[in-house]
């Protein structure tokens, strides 16, 4: 007798302590049987005992649980902002981000777990509807200025859960991996997380039919500010390797880069190429023409210094006549590229010092080089004066222009016009003068 009052009192132990589980699986059930009415279905009384099913811990590791919140949960994010009971259901308005991790969760358990209390279905059918909600509340947020940990909440289950979408009914309706992707990258671009920015770009680059040349730009401009010129250059060649049709934006990006590391032979063969490709390009002419006009200029440098040290001068490689031709071509074709006769101007002012300054170096050249400075002399001054006329310079820049014209007029011997353009740079001193005051 003593034996079966024991043995009684363990088994009535044992209902005691099962029985909240079984209360669970029995409000599971009842979930199950009122989301799965057509008619008469209490949205406020599932989501109550969902919640409960998953707050007890003998049944919040069945997948199904997780599954049936899931479907719950995606139908309160639908309800309309302005219902009483979506603001009784979802006052946070967090409903898209519960429905995403549940489904999350609840595709992380066996297919057959899955299949309990008839979740797998309902699952599958509503999962591609919390996709597109989880997916819109991301662009909202990233539309009304949230910070990257919040976009990325949405878009990161977007990602996790779009395998499950066999049917493709989310990348039907334009709701891509690649876009959630694309959203994080921006939302961390915006807040400047740069390392952040990388990973979500290389994921982007990764994909073989992804073919946006922004990410592979945006990959080089990254790297090129932090000094890492091959690396941002092997990222244009990736691009152009993959999306050939925006060769010229990469190519720009490359002259960038060149232009970032004072690489002017490099730029020289960038612009040759970027003209090959666009000879109507006015931007590219005048570009080729000051990269010309620069080597000139160290290369002069260099032979002054050999030049004062008694070493014998190196051969020109450059000469003032390339950047000349570019700088014409850029104002044949765009007669308003005011840079590009200020530039034309400015060489023909350099190409005149440099011819007088060899009037005394190179013998028995006087007279014809001293003809030929003041030739050059007159030709700069024209186009200063042309420039001035155009009214394109203003304050310093116009004093400066000024400043150059005088020693035009002084080197050919133009007194009278010395005379006027000093009378103009005093005139702009004082205009200068009273702006600042």
């Amino acid at each position: 007798m003593k034996r079966k009052l024991v043995l009684s009192a363990v088994l009535f132990a044992g209902m005691v302590v099962a029985n909240p589980m079984f209360a669970q699986i029995k409000r599971l059930k009842t979930v199950r049987n009122d989301m799965t009415r057509n008619i008469e279905k209490d949205l406020a009384k599932s989501k109550y005992d969902i919640d409960l099913v998953i707050q007890d811990p003998e049944t919040s590791n069945m997948a199904a649980a997780w599954g049936w919140r899931g479907v719950i949960y995606t139908e309160i994010a639908y309800l309309s902002d302005t219902s009483e009971l979506k603001k009784t259901l979802d006052p946070t308005g967090n409903a898209s981000l519960i429905a995403a991790e549940a489904m999350t969760k609840f595709y992380s358990y066996s297919e057959e777990q899955q299949e309990e209390f008839d979740a797998k279905d309902n699952v599958k059918y509503n999962l591609p509807y919390a996709i597109l909600k989880v997916y819109y509340d991301g662009e909202d947020a990233l539309r009304n200025g949230k910070d990257f940990k919040i976009v990325k909440q949405y878009m990161d289950y977007v990602v996790a859960l779009m395998p499950y979408d066999v049917d493709k009914v989310a990348n039907n309706n334009s709701v891509t991996t690649e876009k959630a992707y694309y959203y994080n990258w921006y939302a961390a671009y915006q807040d400047t997380l740069i390392d952040t920015e990388i990973i979500y770009l290389e994921k982007l680059a990764a994909v073989p039919n992804y073919l946006k040349s922004d990410i592979f730009i945006r990959l080089s401009q990254i790297y090129s500010d932090k000094g890492e010129f091959d690396k941002a250059i092997s990222y244009l060649n990736k691009g152009k390797e993959k999306i050939p049709q925006d060769a010229n934006r990469f190519l720009e990006q490359e002259i960038n880069i060149e232009l970032g590391r004072n690489n002017q032979v490099a730029m020289l063969t960038k612009f040759n190429e970027a003209i090959a490709g666009d000879p109507t390009n006015a931007t590219y002419y005048f570009s080729r023409g000051v990269t010309f006009h620069q080597l000139k200029t160290k290369e002069l440098e260099a032979q002054e210094k050999q030049y004062k040290s008694n070493v014998a001068l190196s051969p020109s490689v450059y000469y003032f006549s390339q950047a000349m031709k570019d700088y014409q071509k850029a104002l044949e074709i765009d007669p308003g590229n005011y840079d590009a006769l200020n530039n034309l101007a400015v060489l023909m002012f350099d190409s005149a010092n440099y011819v007088y300054k060899q009037m005394t170096r190179v013998a028995g050249q006087y007279e014809k080089l001293r003809a030929l400075a003041i030739d050059l002399y007159k030709q700069a001054d024209v186009k200063f004066e042309a420039l001035r006329q155009s009214g394109y310079l203003k304050d310093q820049d116009l004093i400066n222009l000024l400043i150059d014209m005088k020693t035009c007029a002084a080197k050919t011997g133009n007194d009278a016009r010395k005379k006027e353009i000093e009378a103009m740079i005093q005139a702009e001193k004082k205009k200068l003068a009273e702006k600042k005051d």
